[in-house]
């Protein structure tokens, strides 16, 4: 039913993040010492609309909304993490993202999930998965957002790749984009953080 396309979408990515989690399986079973290092890293770009469509929902709620964008971030160092590997890493981050939102608006809380690639030769390939719209460093915990924090992606980015030293490593962070939604028919602009560690062998 077409009500649950964009649910099988979120799944096969899911699959890929599990697939993720199990490399380098031997580290994770503590097998082998382990390289745990530090990411702190900071974008801005476009994410640029390339589909928007509603979702009819099978209840009497308002339609859904699916938005499929076209992802352009361009790196910045964040010089407060002065690590050899933060250093290292760098490039743009690009792909493709799928957002479906509630209550009939693109500004809606809902879910988003995707997959990039990230670095100068798009060498870290992985999966960004989270809520949106939805601000979590609220009251009664923080006085930073409101609870329904519209243009506010939060989540996860788990990704793998090799590296010449390291050798297979996996990417576990933590992300925030803020969506800039004065042109939203088209696209928005970006800002985002994403903060992590690289685990290696």
């Amino acid at each position: 039913m077409v009500h649950y396309q964009p649910m099988s979408f979120i799944r096969q990515q899911t699959d890929q993040i599990h697939a993720l989690r199990r490399t380098p399986r031997e580290n994770r079973l503590g097998e082998v010492p382990l390289s745990v290092l530090t990411v702190s890293q900071i974008f801005r770009g476009d994410f640029h609309v390339r589909d928007r469509r509603p979702l009819p929902n099978p209840t009497e709620a308002p339609a859904s909304i699916v938005t499929d964008y076209d992802v352009a971030l361009e790196h910045l160092m964040n010089s407060d993490c002065d690590t050899t590997l933060n250093r290292e890493l760098g490039g743009p981050l690009v792909g493709q993202l799928r957002m479906v939102t509630a209550d009939g608006a693109a500004s809606g809380r809902g879910l988003h999930t995707g997959a990039v690639t990230w670095g100068r030769r798009s060498e870290i390939k992985g999966v960004l998965t989270g809520v949106s719209n939805a601000g979590t460093h609220h009251p009664p915990l923080y006085d930073a957002v409101a609870f329904d924090q519209a243009g506010q992606l939060v989540g996860r980015f788990d990704a793998a790749f090799d590296h010449d030293v390291l050798g297979p490593c996996l990417l576990v962070a933590s992300y925030v984009f803020d969506l800039d939604r004065s042109d939203d028919a088209a696209g928005t602009t970006v800002r985002g953080i994403l903060e992590g560690v690289v685990i290696g062998a």
